[in-house]
């Protein structure tokens, strides 16, 4: 086993290095390619919090529709009744139902707008302008 000083670090090679020995050969990243890095993450992050919480926009819809004359309606006595139903009538693929739709929104416009949120706001302190 061997033993790394403080603040020493292994690199891909299996060199020791302390951070004054580490290479400086790599160029960092352009701010069109961190841009882009943030977008895929606002949008994978907003997609995961989309599957997860479809279930219970399902189940809100479904008694936000309670009475209108569509086969969603029935007597739905909450959230936590809307999804017991939904979830023994339909199955699992019930909860799910409008997630592809749901998953394309996160992943283009969520992600966009979160993901150059950043972006923007810095290019308009930079140019010394406010933004809203």
């Amino acid at each position: 086993m061997v033993r790394l000083k403080r603040r020493e670090t292994v690199t891909s090679e299996g060199v020791a290095v302390t951070p004054k020995e580490a290479p400086r050969d790599a160029t960092p990243p352009s701010a069109a390619a961190l841009a882009a890095e943030q977008v895929v993450l606002a949008g994978v992050s907003n997609a995961v919090a989309a599957t997860a919480t479809n279930p219970i926009d399902v189940a809100k819809v479904r008694l936000q529709m309670q009475g209108e004359g569509t086969r969603a309606a029935g007597n739905l006595r909450g959230v936590s009744h809307a999804l017991a139903t939904i979830a023994s009538r339909e199955g699992l693929s019930g909860l799910y139902r409008g997630l592809s739709a749901s998953l394309v929104r996160e992943l283009s416009y969520s992600g966009l707008r979160m993901g150059l949120a950043t972006e923007i706001q810095r290019n308009h302190a930079k140019h010394g302008t406010r933004v809203h």
